[in-house]
């Protein structure tokens, strides 16, 4: 979303994966998220990092155990200061002053896990589509799908319904487009 705010001549359409919406209201707030979310990657080593990725991060992120024991495989082989350094870059986002400069056909797929939402002070399915809607009604061409019950990496929790979206979202924008483009 970031590119199609900077660049908004340039996208044909966005597809964002829960993208972009800040996780707390004030910048002082997402600071504080922020650190406590990056720290636990400051002192981990190359041999802890698996356990801090499936501790902090990956069983909040996708619901099966066994897709959370495939990424951690993967996944700690980065580096920790990276992590930490994404995680304080990503989270610290609030593009939602920047959504008015996205002309470009936004579509937002939002997870929402019922044991996982409501500790991000999303109470229900139908408040996190609320609080998105809102929000996305900063872009001219805002739209959302929520996907349930799914966590962050929708891809994993649900993919046939993923690759629907993703789909269908592709097809309707190619269909509008001038033959030969």
């Amino acid at each position: 979303m970031l590119f199609g705010a900077t660049h908004a001549d340039q996208p044909g359409a966005i597809i964002a994966v829960e993208g972009g919406y800040p996780v707390a209201p004030t910048a002082a707030e997402r600071a504080t998220r922020v650190e406590a979310s990056a720290a636990p990657y400051d002192s981990a080593t190359s041999s802890t990092l698996a356990t801090v990725l499936r501790a902090r991060m990956l069983r909040y992120v996708i619901t099966s155990p066994a897709d959370v024991d495939s990424v951690a495989k993967y996944a700690s082989r980065s580096d920790p200061a990276a992590i930490a350094a994404w995680l304080r870059a990503a989270l610290s986002l609030d593009l939602t002053g920047q959504l008015p400069a996205i002309t470009a056909p936004l579509l937002e797929i939002v997870p929402f896990d019922s044991t996982i939402d409501p500790y991000q002070g999303f109470a229900s399915r139908a408040a996190k589509a609320e609080a998105y809607t809102t929000w996305l009604s900063h872009a001219p061409h805002g739209s959302l799908s929520m996907v349930a019950p799914s966590r962050h990496f929708v891809m994993f929790d649900q993919p046939a319904e993923f690759d629907d979206l993703l789909l269908t979202a592709i097809r309707q924008r190619t269909a509008q487009l001038p033959p030969n483009s």
